[in-house]
């Protein structure tokens, strides 16, 4: 009895103003954290990890050259049209699978949870898993033999996964491979990189509509423009150094289909660039498109390349991944 009377009058005595006292900077603390921890490379690989016999049989000394002088690098035919062809059919068995979201309405593929007026296109993550049974098992990952997995997310941050096939999976080793072929003939522009073992697959659906506004991978805005909370969830994307994308789309593919990837490179890519304060206008290239072909893989720096998608009238697959640099 004594007990409770006590007790009783313990959270008399608290007040409410000393309870938000407390909580609210308790709830500041721990949303900043989140924001702090989360990232897409804790557990990136270094390049060495992702040597890939075919991706330094692909990347010659003047293709370095010219990433280094011209900021982007467009190299045809990178994968074989039965790649290309077995890769297509690994994201179809995918997307017969369907998914268990209901907000999800195109096979396993998920919204990307940007602004749908800037970005409309359907994403999965698809990734190298890399990593032994025991560590697998600890992070609860399923790995089959191939030794990928495809996950999906939605966003409540649930996920699903499922098995890649062989063409898909290669269409990533080569990808990720890029970086250490790339520091192997002498690239310099950027330092200590590391690859993320997920890359991104995003299908555009052919309704000639669905595209992606103009935008750079790379963001050195400062604290003080964003805010400490956005400034601390966009860390990954001031490490990015080099997008790597391979396109997944049939080799002749027509060019009326659409779906090009519209390029405006800066002027002077010796020359740490100002994103607040760029002109579009002055302080860019003239604009050039790549076409999304089959097999076309665009290599470019991260902090120096706008680009935007436009839309396409077919189905557009591409494989993106964004190498990190210290």
């Amino acid at each position: 009895m004594w007990f409770r009377h006590q007790t009783a009058c313990i959270f008399r005595s608290v007040k409410p103003d000393a309870v938000l006292a407390f909580a609210i900077p308790a709830a500041c603390m721990a949303v900043l954290a989140e924001a702090f921890f989360r990232t897409e490379y804790a557990d990136a690989d270094a390049t060495a990890a992702c040597e890939f016999d075919a991706s330094s049989n692909l990347i010659k000394p003047h293709h370095v050259r010219e990433l280094e002088t011209k900021g982007i690098v467009v190299i045809e035919n990178a994968v074989t049209a039965t790649t290309l062809r077995g890769a297509r059919s690994n994201i179809r068995d995918f997307q017969k699978e369907g998914s268990i979201w209901t907000n999800t309405r195109v096979g396993g593929f998920a919204p990307s949870g940007n602004d749908p007026d800037v970005r409309q296109d359907l994403i999965a993550w698809v990734r190298s898993s890399n990593v032994s049974d025991d560590e697998a098992s600890t992070r609860s990952h399923h790995v089959e033999t191939q030794g990928s997995l495809l996950i999906v997310q939605d966003k409540n941050n649930r996920q699903e996964n499922s098995p890649l096939g062989k063409d898909l999976l290669y269409s990533i080793q080569i990808l990720r491979g890029i970086p250490f072929a790339l520091e192997q003939c002498g690239y310099s522009a950027s330092k200590n990189h590391r690859v993320p073992r997920q890359c991104q697959l995003a299908m555009y659906p052919g309704n000639g509509s669905a595209s992606y506004e103009r935008h750079l991978d790379q963001c050195d805005a400062s604290v003080y423009d964003l805010g400490i909370l956005e400034w601390l969830r966009l860390s990954d994307y001031r490490e990015r150094a080099i997008t790597t994308i391979l396109y997944l789309n049939e080799p002749n593919r027509p060019e009326s289909h659409g779906g090009a990837l519209r390029c405006w490179v800066a002027r002077d890519i010796d020359t740490k660039r100002d994103n607040k304060n760029r002109n579009e206008k002055d302080d860019f290239r003239p604009p050039f498109d790549v076409k999304p072909t089959g097999g076309t893989m665009v290599i470019f720096q991260s902090g120096k390349v706008d680009h935007k998608v436009l839309p396409s009238t077919e189905e557009r697959f591409a494989l993106t991944n964004w190498v990190a640099s210290s």
